[in-house]
């Protein structure tokens, strides 16, 4: 049997992490390029958030999300190609818009 005591610790937990979860939802943000640094995000780090992705809700529990991981030299490729393929896509608007280059910042 679980004390009082016990109890009060498990229902405090569970508080805590209801509030930790609220706090991580409701301070979200996206992060545009202008707002990147520019620094290497360490390969542990990713590691974790891959590791993280996999805990993610699915339908029918399908996890339908496949991962790549750019670094070093092949961000400034991946950037390159995508850019490539919305000038293609989207001429009219491509003639319009300039480039951010963060990766040679």
């Amino acid at each position: 049997m679980v004390g009082e005591s016990g109890v009060n610790q498990i229902l405090f937990s569970h508080e805590q992490l209801v509030l930790t979860i609220q706090e991580v939802i409701q301070s979200r943000r996206t992060v545009k390029p202008p707002q990147l640094n520019g620094q290497p995000i360490p390969d542990e780090q990713v590691k974790q958030l891959l590791a993280l992705a996999d805990w993610a809700p699915t339908h029918g529990l399908t996890e339908p999300w496949r991962f790549k991981v750019y670094a070093r030299e092949k961000v400034q490729d991946f950037c390159l190609a995508h850019a490539e393929l919305y000038k293609k896509y989207n001429s009219k608007q491509a003639t319009k818009c300039r480039p951010y280059r963060w990766w040679q910042r």
